[in-house]
This record gives structure tokens, sequence and C-alpha cells, in this order.
């Protein structure tokens, strides 16, 4: 089948968040004399679309088709609507919406500027046969008219007024008569692509926990944080007009806290307004947005209106199967470990955002730290593949990928430790899953874009642009202990070792070779330059550096152990809590357990001592937040999925499930548990190529019993650690199913 070539929009309107448009309806009437054998339609919308056929909505699911750039890539789906269908007269209907199109509400990052803006418009073909063979593509035939959605931003929210909705607008005998014909639209740049993605889906519904009436308003509480939008349902009266203001967290007051959620004081953020037809049961959601919040603040409804039934949660996401489970003892280890599944979940629409109430964007630096522990957890492959294929799309000629993915042009000022995404997802693929189609088809990208880390590298090999360890624990973001220099060089490193890896899997030897050599000149320059070899310090002597020039293999194996030594002595000098940004803690606590420290990682993962993640349990959060240390003033996101490697560090340390440590073999697990002295048990599962592998250990006094199910093609070893022995004082067994007995003392 085609892609359609004509683009239809009601007109050339695009309006501002003080002056919007209206989102537009559209209809084709025609008549089919014979029922068809078969009837397909290939439709795409700019922003989003709702699709109906005969009066019936039928649209694959939220947010259609795919969040996108369109001046680089176009997404369409194929609906198959052959039971649809009836003899005789017969309607599409199609409802758009602003998406990032036409998306003021994105100013900071540059959408309300993006070259491809214009008015909401759709193309689409249409297919039929059988006896009677027809097709036809948007066109003038369509008719257009202005739809109850008067006001739609990605970002700010939705406002619907139900006064303004036409009944049947999408069923064949609706009188469209006063409706006007569609305009003609410029298509956009993009290549045309199918959307090989699953939709957007309501996973769960949530009523409120609690409902607190404030002043003129009353204070929904749905007890966790996520993302998605509430379901109105109300009997009111014509005119009657309710806003929903969305949000994370309740100021001193009991109101709902706007003050961290955005970049300004602009109005009407993270919002929702339904304007009641009046005196029937209307249910409404919005329908071309979404937020991220757990708290509601209602206004413009009666205290008898504002019963438990008013509002219902949809918590929405890309649809996804779940492929780790994690338990144990430790109640705040496992609070965390759903958290970060939580935050996973709210922050992966179609491909891992950077937070649901804000941002709404899908930066690089945040993915490439999450992909492996989001790998571990849940069925990403497809969404990644596809976000990769906009990387592709948006990398500039001499290699630079930009820090957010779609972008509209803003973000080309990156660093190594954001843009190194473009290797480290695709490493973790090949990693987790052997997954060789995603080296190829990324090959010539993680090429030219080490071909850019060469040319942005001085003679010494360092390059301190963009941004470092970013978040750094001490709150101030743009304050690195670290130098940028010294993590710029050492990620850049890594990223050329992986991918070294991944070109002798596809038999590009030379580029092999090549990025082999690349990664030993900057780990020759990193050691000459910025390593004190009388301390066995890394340039900046702090947990970051020390963690990650270990961790990263700067040091010779007769250097490990003074380095590691003087990693425990940075470590005890913060009072043993964590001090890094993202960069450091992306490796600091497989570091300590690689070393026989992993009390000690622990410990600065659950506390007691602050700041520590167990603080976010303690304070009642429900999903991960921006900072490890919440401001009292300005932004802080309460739901991002960046600092969710503890996940990773709970199923490969503590469970100890080990998958393909050496990158050669997706079949090869290593079961390494760590039996820390305050568990009393860990009972863990992970979905492996080859099937579900599980553990689970429990002390019994003196014994631990460590009970493994290993699923058919899984090979490689159970390896204790320090101190402790199976029966017959073996370290190391094969990895088996079946039930052992340990022995020993951490």
């Amino acid at each position: 089948m085609e892609f359609p070539k004509q683009y239809i929009c009601y007109d050339t309107e695009t309006g501002d968040l003080d002056n919007p448009i209206r989102t537009p309806y559209f209809r084709r009437k025609f008549r089919l004399e014979h029922l068809p054998h078969s009837a397909v339609i290939r439709i795409t919308g700019l922003g989003f679309y709702r699709l109906f056929v005969n009066g019936q909505e039928i649209t694959k699911g939220y947010l259609a088709p795919y969040i996108t750039a369109p001046d680089r890539l176009v997404y369409f789906d194929d609906y198959d609507v052959s039971s649809l269908l009836v003899k005789g007269d017969n309607c599409i209907g199609v409802w758009l919406g602003n998406g990032i199109w036409n998306n003021p509400g994105g100013y900071p990052w540059e959408l309300d500027k993006a070259p491809w803006r214009a008015s909401p418009q759709f193309a689409m073909r249409f297919e039929v046969s059988g006896r009677e063979n027809t097709a036809f593509e948007t066109d003038a035939l369509f008719k257009s008219a202005p739809s109850p959605v008067i006001f739609d931003d990605f970002r700010f929210g939705e406002e619907y007024d139900a006064r303004l909705e036409e009944d049947g607008w999408s069923s064949a005998d609706f009188d469209d008569s006063l409706w006007r014909q569609a305009v003609l639209a410029k298509a956009p740049a993009g290549e045309n692509v199918m959307c090989p993605l699953k939709p957007i889906v309501t996973e769960e519904v949530l009523a409120p926990v609690s409902i607190k009436k404030l002043n003129d308003s009353f204070v929904y509480d749905f007890g966790k944080n996520g993302a998605g939008v509430c379901e109105i349902k109300i009997t009111g009266s014509p005119g009657q007009r309710i806003e929903l203001q969305y949000g994370e967290l309740l100021d001193e007051n009991g109101n709902v806290q706007l003050k961290h959620q955005w970049f300004d004081d602009r109005k009407g953020f993270n919002r929702d307004v339904y304007i009641c037809r009046g005196n029937t049961e209307e249910r409404h959601k919005a329908l071309f947005t979404y937020h991220g919040f757990r708290y509601v603040q209602v206004y413009g409804v009666t205290e008898a209106q504002a019963d438990e039934t008013l509002l219902t949660y949809n918590f929405m996401h890309s649809q996804l199967d779940v492929l780790a489970g994690f338990e144990c003892s430790d109640e705040t280890v496992n609070a965390l470990f759903n958290m970060t599944r939580r935050a996973d979940l709210s922050n992966l629409y179609y491909f891992p955002t950077d937070c649901p109430h804000r941002e709404k964007h899908g930066w690089t630096g945040d993915a490439a730290f999450s992909c492996e522990h989001m790998l571990q957890n849940l069925s990403v492959d497809e969404y990644y593949h596809e976000w990769l294929h906009q990387m592709r799309a948006a990398q500039r000629p001499y290699g630079l990928i930009p820090m957010i993915v779609p972008t509209a042009g803003w973000g080309y000022h990156s660093s190594v430790g954001f843009d190194y995404a473009l290797i480290e997802i695709p490493w973790r693929l090949w990693q987790y899953r052997g997954d060789k189609k995603v080296i190829e088809d990324n090959a010539d990208a993680m090429w030219s874009l080490m071909t850019y880390f060469v040319n942005h590298s001085t003679i010494d090999g360092f390059d301190d642009y963009g941004i470092g360890d970013w978040s750094p624990v001490n709150d101030k973001q743009w304050v690195y202990i670290s130098p940028v220099a010294f993590t710029n060089t050492l990620v850049a490193k890594y990223a050329c070792e992986k991918a070294a890896k991944m070109f002798k899997v596809i038999g590009q030897n030379r580029r092999a070779a090549y990025a082999e050599m690349l990664s030993g000149w900057f780990r020759d320059n990193l050691r000459e330059k910025m390593i004190d070899f009388d301390t066995m310090t890394a340039k900046g002597a702090c947990e970051t550096s020390q963690a990650m020039a270990i961790f990263y293999g700067l040091f010779e194996p007769d250097e490990i152990p003074r380095a590691v030594k003087r990693l425990i002595e940075i470590i005890h000098d913060t009072g043993d809590v964590i001090d890094t940004g993202i960069l450091g803690f992306r490796v600091i606590f497989h570091t300590l357990t690689e070393y026989g420290f992993s009390e000690l990682a622990y410990s600065m993962i659950t506390g007691p001592r602050s700041p520590c993640f167990g603080d976010w349990v303690r304070e009642g959060e429900t999903t991960m937040r921006e900072l490890v240390i919440a401001p009292d003033d300005g932004i802080c996101s309460h739901n991002h999925h960046f600092w969710g490697d503890i996940s990773g560090w709970f199923m490969r340390a503590l469970a100890g499930i080990r998958v393909n440590d050496s990158g050669d073999d997706a079949h090869h697990v290593d079961l390494k548990p760590q039996f820390i002295n305050s568990l009393d048990y860990v009972s863990a599962w992970e979905i492996t190529v080859d099937g579900k592998l599980s553990v689970d250990w429990r002390k019994n006094g003196a014994e631990i019993l460590l009970t493994v199910e290993v699923p058919e093609g899984c090979y490689g070893k159970i390896i204790l650690p320090k101190n402790y022995t199976f029966e017959n004082f073996e370290t190391e067994r094969e990895l088996k199913t079946g039930s052992y007995k340990i022995y020993g003392k951490g």
C-alpha cells in the first residue's frame, strides 16, 4: 500500500498559549455498493490523530501515531476496517490534536519555533478490494469543523467545552452542510515509515485514597505518583467550568505545589479544564495530552459533586511486558525497586522521557544511564530500536547527536556523557538480548559519533565541553567535582571499547581495530595527565572520578588494590554516603561490589546515613526523584528514571544475576549473590534470552539455602563471595537448577 501524498488541515492558524486554536474534526462520506473483501486505512496525524469509522473510534491507543520530529521521520499506522463498513453510505472521521507539531508550550526547547510548525493536519489513504475496488486519499472533498477541544498543548494541558460537541459527527447520516471543505497543506519533509510499536495504554485505574476540602477547591490524593490523565464523571449544570490542576507535591497549606514544576510563573501548566454540557451524566478525559501527578486540585465543583467517583486516575504508558521481579526482607529495598519500576513506566511514552509532568523529552544521557536496568526489567527492545532510528535521523553529518531526541533543533551542545547513548543502548541490547541487528542498524552512526569524539578532542585527548557529572548529590547542578574533561574522555574511552566489540560481532574488523586504538589512546592520555600514581587517585579526588577510573579500566591489575583503597578512603571522608552525579552513580555501587564492599554499597543506597535513596522511601516518595536531595525552592521532578540503576544493582548484586558480563554470549549468566548481613532472604527472577531464571536465597542459622531454576540453554557459574563456601568447601559451581547449602559469614 502506498503512503498518501496529500495532507489537509482546517486552516493555517497555529495560535499560541494565550490565543489558542480549536482542534479540528474531519469527515469524508463515501458509498459502497458491495461489502469489501478487505479495506485498509493508512494514516498519520501531525501532531496526534483519533480515527473513527461509522461513528466508532478505532484508534490503536493514546497519542497516536508516535511523538516525532516530522522533518526527519513521519510515522503511519494501518487499520483493517473491512468489518466496520456497510453497504451504502459510510463515513471516516478524524480528530486532530497539536502534539509537538504545534507546541507553543515547548518554548524552553524552541519547539514554539520549530521549522515544521503549522496547524494540525493529517494524511490518509483508503483502499477497498472485492467486487468493487476503490481508493482515495486526503483531499478537499473532506469536510472540516472546529471541535470541542478549545485548547490543547502537549505540556500545558487541554480545555474541552462539551457544549460544542456535535453528536454523531463521524457517522454517515450526520448533516455536515455547515462544515467547510478541508484546506490542502504542505507535506512535512521527513521520511515516511510505518510505526512498528505497540500503543500507549492504560495499565491501571486508581481511585482516590483521600479527598480534602481546601477553601474553594478539593484536593484528590491518588496515593502514587505516575503519568496519565484523570477521567471525570459528573452530572453538572450547563457551562459549569471544572479545572483540574495536576501536581506531584502539596505545599505547606495543602495546595498542589506548582513552583517546582515549570521554568517560569506562567499559569495554566499541567492543567485540564472541562466545561459541562449539563443536566446528564458526563464522562471525559483529555484526548491529546498527559500529565505527571499524584495529586489533583479540583476547582469548580460542589461538595456534593466532589465524591470518590468524580475522578479516576488512568495510569498510562507504552504497552510493555514485565521481565523481572525482586523481593527481599528489607521493605526499603522493595519500595525502591517498585519506585524504579513505576518511574520507568511513567517515562515510557514511545521512548524514555525525562519526566512526565514537565519536559516529556527523550534525553539521550538519561536513557544511557537507565537502559541496562530497563532491559533487565521491561520489554523495551522495540522502543529502543525505533528511538535509535530517530537518533540516526537527528545525527549531524559530522557525527553529533542532540541531547534530546526528537528535537526541533535545540540540544546540539551536548557532551560525551550524553552522546554515548548511541553506543550504550546497542551495547546493552547486544549484552542482554544477543541482538545483532541493532549493531548492524547503528554501525555507521556509531562510527560517525566516534569520528566526532576524535575531532573534538585535543592533542592530550581531553575536551571539557558540555554536561559532565550531571545532577550531583550536593544539588549544585553545574558544579562538578570531577572535571568535565576527565569524565568526557573516560566515557569516550569506554564507548570506543564497546563499539570495537560490536564492530567485531558484525565482521567490521577494520573499524573494530580503529575503535580499539582510539580507546587505548584515550586511556593512555588519561593515565598520563589525570592519574596521581603516588596516591593512585584520579583527577578530582572524588567518588565519581575514582569509581569511574576503576570501573572503566584506567588502572593496571597491580594498581587496582591501592585504587580501591583510595576510593574507600574518599567515601569514608564523605561520611560513607553517596557524593556523585549521575556518571559516578552509574558505576560506584557495581565497583564496590566487584571488590568486596557490597555492605558499604548497600548502606549508601538504603541508609541510615543521609543522603541516600532510602530517604526517599521515608519521605513518602513513590517514584524516583530528579535530585537526590530535593531543594526547598526550584525545579525538581519527582518522577525520573536515571537514578534507577539501584534496581539493576539489586538484581546483579543482591540476587546475583549477571547476564553476559563479557559481552560475548547472551546465553551466559553467572550467579554472584551478595549475602548482605541485614538481609534474611532475597527472591528474584529475570527473563533471559533462554527463559525465566529464578534465584532465591534464605538464611537459616549458620546456613544459607540457595535455590536456583535455570532455563535450558543458559549456562554459567555460581560464584560465591569471599568467606562463603558450598558444603565441600568449593566456592564455584556450574550454574544448574537445584538447591545448594552455603556456609560462611560475611
